[in-house]
């Protein structure tokens, strides 16, 4: 039984890690689950689907009564989103009850949004698990070949409503640490990164 966080910005391969966790737990002939919050539907309805076209069968969920507590490990995807308004019930809750029971759990998401503000339920995800793993992309700053660690909010995307947005490489990018201050977070709204 274990917890396992895969956290980082946009871009940084946490969906490539849902879909080689899902294919190396079916190998082994383990009953294997990937949850996503209904809310995102970028890509495909019942899959989760990488930046790049990877695809695992996923189930989508609008709250803790919709998830199957059969199995024997467990994937979410887009963890930040298992939150009021997106979602109902405490999925942290959830997720110490499948460990207790013997369950794997892999929890992916991003650990800050554009603002640079921790998302709550990953938060917690994190300060339960028994590992983490922080994963960065490249900046996508021309010319600069520094890990980024940050979400970075396109400035022709806010739109001052403060909600939520899904979105893709047209919203959002990977920046460092430096080009996201340079650029970033000061005096924007509230919008998350997904």
């Amino acid at each position: 039984m274990s917890l396992q966080a895969v956290v980082g910005p946009m871009f940084a391969g946490k969906t490539s890690s849902v879909v080689r966790k899902y294919t190396a737990n079916t190998k082994l002939g383990r009953s294997v689950v990937i949850v996503k919050p209904s809310f995102d539907n970028r890509y495909a309805e019942d899959h989760v689907v990488t930046h790049d076209g990877l695809v695992a069968p996923a189930i989508k969920v609008r709250s803790v009564a919709d998830i199957d507590r059969t199995q024997s490990v467990y994937i979410f995807d887009e963890i930040q989103f298992f939150d009021e308004p997106m979602f109902s019930g405490d999925v942290v809750a959830l997720i110490m009850d499948l460990r207790g029971r013997g369950c794997t759990i892999f929890v992916h998401g991003l650990d800050l949004d554009w603002k640079g503000d921790p998302f709550p339920v990953t938060s917690r995800i994190v300060n339960i698990a028994d590992s983490t793993l922080y994963l960065t992309a490249q900046c996508a700053v021309a010319g600069c070949q520094r890990c980024a660690d940050r979400t970075y909010l396109k400035t022709s995307c806010r739109d001052g409503t403060g909600a939520i947005r899904l979105g893709g490489h047209q919203e959002y990018e990977a920046r460092c640490t430096r080009h996201w201050q340079d650029e970033g977070a000061a005096g924007a709204v509230s919008v998350a990164a997904a």
